[in-house]
């Protein structure tokens, strides 16, 4: 049984108290997003929605000069950068980066379990598109990592920033101890995982979006009504791309998961326990697994 002090709780954050601050979702990659922001617009009705990224999202990438134009104007590199009248904010960016360009915002983020987020990770990138993968010029050399074997995907130092505990960098980047071009030394998880719990303490909303009651939840902290959807962004593999995720799921891939979702994992846990303390967290991780790997599978095998 966990002790009160090591769970969250949001009674106090759950209170409506709406300032004029504009809504800044914290946007951690195949999270259900997408998802979530189209019901979030349908009560918030905002004029428009910021998107972007910033420097966390890329890592030790530097060669923005050959991204095209259009995806350029979506990258942040400085918080200075990113326009303060906004009041709908989906964003692929650290914590330090908005609250900086939004002090007075309403913070949300929604975690999923990670390995299940990594496996979605993988076949997104594998399918992402002929076309739109050159417009992202050298960026294209790391996300074309995926149309190799989900080992070497997860095994890359170039994508730590994408594919190691990435819930866990985006609340605490830039951090000495999480390198843009490595994967997080186990030896620091003591000090790194309470502080990545501190700042999700500090936002006004978090959930996983496993837990049943989550649409429920976020509409009673938002004040409406919220309908989910279903979007579904990955492409359908080509046919020399495609491959079986049985053939995949190597010992070492699976050594591969574990250890690039031991943080996150340990995060959505707690979020869980916090949230739904009557389900056995255990059997809903079972389930999202066995969903993920069934409709990656599907995904991979171009039947998606």
């Amino acid at each position: 049984m966990k002790r009160k002090k090591d769970l969250f709780f949001f009674e106090k954050k759950n209170q409506k108290t709406f300032a004029p601050g504009p809504l800044i979702f914290l946007h951690i990659p195949k999270c259900s997003g997408i998802a979530v922001s189209a019901a979030l617009l349908a009560v918030e009705r905002p004029p428009r929605v910021f998107f972007g990224f910033d420097r966390a999202f890329f890592g030790g990438f530097r060669d923005f000069e050959s991204v095209s134009a259009e995806n350029r104007a979506f990258i942040h590199l400085s918080p200075d950068s990113i326009p303060r009248d906004e009041k709908f904010v989906r964003a692929h960016m650290a914590l330090s980066t908005l609250r900086t360009a939004y002090p007075a915002g309403r913070f949300m983020t929604v975690l999923r379990e990670p390995v299940t987020r990594l496996l979605s990770h993988f076949a997104f990138w594998r399918g992402f598109p002929a076309d739109d993968t050159a417009a992202w010029g050298g960026w294209a050399a790391r996300s074309g990592l995926a149309h190799g074997p989900l080992a070497a995907f997860l095994s890359a130092p170039a994508i730590a920033c994408q594919i190691d505990n990435v819930a866990t960098r985006l609340l605490l980047w830039p951090h000495k101890l999480i390198p843009d071009d490595a994967m997080i030394d186990p030896a620091h998880d003591a000090t790194l995982l309470p502080q990545a719990l501190t700042r999700l303490r500090s936002l006004d909303f978090v959930d996983a979006v496993e837990n049943p009651d989550f649409y429920a939840n976020l509409g009673a902290w938002i004040g409406g009504t919220l309908n989910p959807g279903r979007f579904n962004e990955t492409e359908n593999l080509p046919p020399a791309l495609r491959t079986r995720l049985d053939q995949e799921l190597t010992p070492r891939a699976g050594a591969w998961l574990a250890a690039r979702s031991r943080l996150d994992l340990a995060l959505w846990h707690n979020v869980l326990r916090a949230r739904a303390p009557s389900l056995d967290v255990s059997a809903l991780r079972q389930a999202a697994l066995l969903r993920g790997a069934a409709r990656t599978a599907l995904l991979l095998a171009g039947a998606g």
